[in-house]
């Protein structure tokens, strides 16, 4: 895939999905919200779903410009959030499943955290995409791990454009956003 022209891409507000590894590091959670709060400014909309770590940082800058945000729990009082959008619908539920190759050995709680990520993507009745995802994701691009990376592959499948923080070139790219 090509450099993305960021300039294009957010040129008139979107909603995004920011979201990443608990175990995003501290360097990277700060240009994280940066990102976010730049975004905000921006009239971006952030979604993304209360987890320690990428999902924290993108919603503080959001909340630093208070920009506008849909976050989507897997259950009520996610990480103490108090989001209105808690539990995800059983659409939701069966679109993860349709996409988890081992959906069987999920328990409940993976469960509704991949479908939470479901709605991350998709919106809160399923029918308005995001214009895409930014996020940091160890791993190789398109085989990144964890439910980071299984989103990723769901919003691939539905075309969405992800745009993974861990690749040195889409780090340097949007690290260059920082600076403007």
């Amino acid at each position: 895939m090509g450099t993305p022209d960021l300039s294009s891409l957010l040129s008139t507000p979107r909603i995004y999905v920011g979201i990443g590894s608990r175990r995003t590091p501290e360097p990277l959670c700060v240009m994280v919200t940066l990102l976010g709060a730049l975004l905000a400014e921006g009239g971006h909309r952030l979604r993304s779903g209360a987890a320690r770590g990428a999902d924290a940082a993108f919603e503080a800058g959001c909340d630093a410009r208070r920009g506008r945000k849909e976050i989507f729990l897997p259950w009520r009082h996610f990480n103490a959030h108090a989001s209105p959008f808690c539990r995800p619908s059983p659409e939701a539920l069966e679109l993860a499943r349709a996409f988890h190759p081992a959906w069987g050995r999920c328990n409940a709680a993976a469960r509704a955290l991949l479908g939470r990520n479901m709605h991350q993507l998709l919106g809160p009745a399923l029918g308005e995409p995001a214009a895409f995802v930014l996020c940091w994701a160890p791993g190789p691009e398109g085989a990144e791990a964890g439910g980071t990376g299984f989103t990723l592959a769901v919003a691939r499948a539905h075309g969405i454009p992800c745009h993974n923080l861990a690749q040195p070139a889409t780090y340097r790219l949007w690290h260059g956003f920082c600076l403007r």
